[in-house]
């Protein structure tokens, strides 16, 4: 899996209860994580009795963990707590686990999203694999307006945008009706350092 720590924005706009814990940002298909059914947006606060309340404290834990333990992990899902097991593997290299992110080649014309100040280009099928996104296909940030509430929040240009409120993204009329909300945003994105979840600010 891929994860982060928890600040006060997206405690708010996830709607959680509290900072402490770690946030999924990626659950690759065949991992110790997807066998035992974690999703993206899952808040794991408990690894084997032991709490979890940020992102060095869960690969403390799990660093002491014995290879072919079987481990009771708890997680909030959409503020209800559940509890799964997950069978400790070998961590695979960063290069397996798509870590590393080239410069994108995009194709396509260059979208503008005025709302929250951004540019956007899709990538598909053979470019978007070899930069670790979904061969389906991603939007992939350009350019950021000065000023924007997307520089304020942290975007940019290079970022693929995965998911917007939980919502995939799958065409331009899709990524501008998830922005059509009065709820708060919270963009799930791709970058040479991962991926994690942004709060936009309002």
């Amino acid at each position: 899996v891929s994860i982060q720590d928890i600040n006060d924005g997206l405690k708010k706009n996830l709607e959680l209860a509290s900072t402490q814990g770690v946030l999924i940002t990626e659950v690759l298909p065949g991992t110790p994580a997807s066998k035992a059914n974690m999703k993206v947006g899952d808040v794991i606060v408990d690894w084997g009795g032991k709490k979890i309340t940020n992102m060095t404290s869960l690969t403390q834990t799990v660093s002491m963990t014995d290879i072919g333990k079987e481990i009771p992990v708890t997680f909030i899902r959409k503020g209800t707590k559940r509890v799964t097991n997950v069978i400790v593997t070998e961590r695979p290299s960063d290069e397996a686990l798509g870590k590393k992110v080239g410069k994108k080649q995009t194709h396509k014309t260059p979208t503008s999203v005025e709302s929250i100040g951004i540019t956007v280009k899709w990538v598909e099928g053979e470019t978007a694999e070899k930069n670790f996104l979904p061969a389906s296909g991603a939007f992939v940030i350009v350019s950021v307006k000065n000023g924007s509430r997307a520089q304020w929040s942290g975007l940019v240009p290079g970022m693929a945008i995965l998911g917007v409120n939980g919502a995939d993204i799958d065409s331009i009329e899709a990524l501008e009706q998830s922005l059509d909300t009065p709820d708060p945003l919270t963009f799930l994105v791709r970058s040479k350092h991962g991926t994690r979840f942004i709060p936009i600010k309002e």
